[in-house]
């Protein structure tokens, strides 16, 4: 239904498509399955199968050779492929609108322009606006919140859950292995490398500043919030090691507001509020 809409379709091994809007799988060849509804929606798909496309625009420069997505959404996968990119699902105006390629696979994205720049990561799982969205080649994440984990291009194998969380995390690095939930949680900077690998985060802006330091481990509200470039530090508790220089290292603090104003030495303290001046 619409003008030119499933205009190519020559033979029966097209079974089952349904093409609704201007241009609508116009350029369909071959390929059972593919619902494509919205003005030029999925219309450069020329053959293949099981493609679900809804909204203005959506996988409309998709080409050949690509099977099991779904794109819903105003210009959700709308970039110019480059590969046979299969079995995505994006959900929200603009989402996966790069220029993807035969790797990108297996990716979920859901929220206004989350993984809006993937081009060739794979096997990345993002929820919120902005989410994940200058990630290129980076994989394997799992990624919730509004604008978390938004600046970081080749990021792979890390947890971000939270608003802001990760947000900050340079694009120039590849960081690998952290997790960071809660509010703002290892926002990182531009300053922040892959020398922080491995981070562990939780708790709102717990590790908030972190830039290279490695070994950390927080747990707790504001835990080692202002740690930027100390190592190995371990801090479990509400504002345990909150004030911690950003050079300290090899500091062990257990218990709510434990070391909280320490900036200096490398200490051991157990329990609520233990050295907590």
């Amino acid at each position: 239904i619409g003008h030119q809409a499933g205009d190519a379709i020559n033979d029966d091994t097209a079974d089952g498509t349904v093409g609704i809007g201007y241009q609508a799988l116009t350029a369909l060849t071959s390929g059972a399955s593919n619902t494509a509804i919205g003005y030029k929606a999925a219309a450069e798909l020329s053959d293949n199968s099981h493609n679900t496309v809804v909204g203005y625009q959506a996988m409309y420069r998709s080409g050949t050779t690509v099977y099991y997505n779904t794109f819903i959404g105003s210009n959700s996968g709308s970039g110019d492929w480059s590969g046979g990119a299969h079995s995505n699902t994006a959900v929200g105006a603009a989402t996966m609108a790069g220029v993807m390629t035969g790797t990108t696979v297996d990716n979920v994205a859901i929220g206004r322009d989350s993984l809006y720049a993937l081009t060739s990561g794979a096997s990345n799982t993002v929820v919120g606006k902005s989410a994940g969205n200058a990630i290129t080649s980076g994989a394997n994440n799992v990624v919730l919140g509004k604008s978390a984990l938004s600046t970081a291009t080749t990021a792979l194998n890390n947890v971000i859950i939270g608003k802001g969380a990760g947000e900050d995390i340079s694009a120039a690095e590849a960081l690998s292995g952290t997790v960071a939930i809660g509010f703002e949680a290892f926002k990182g900077s531009g300053s922040t490398s892959t020398a922080a690998n491995g981070t562990v985060a939780i708790g709102n802006e717990s590790l908030k500043v972190l830039t290279t330091g490695d070994g950390n481990t927080a747990v707790g509200n504001e835990s080692l919030m202002t740690l930027a470039t100390g190592s190995n530090n371990t801090a479990v508790g509400a504002y345990a090691l909150n004030l911690s220089d950003g050079a300290d290292s090899n500091q062990t603090a257990v218990g709510s507001d434990c070391l909280k104003n320490s900036t200096t030495g490398t200490n051991t303290a157990v329990g609520s509020s233990a050295m907590k001046w």
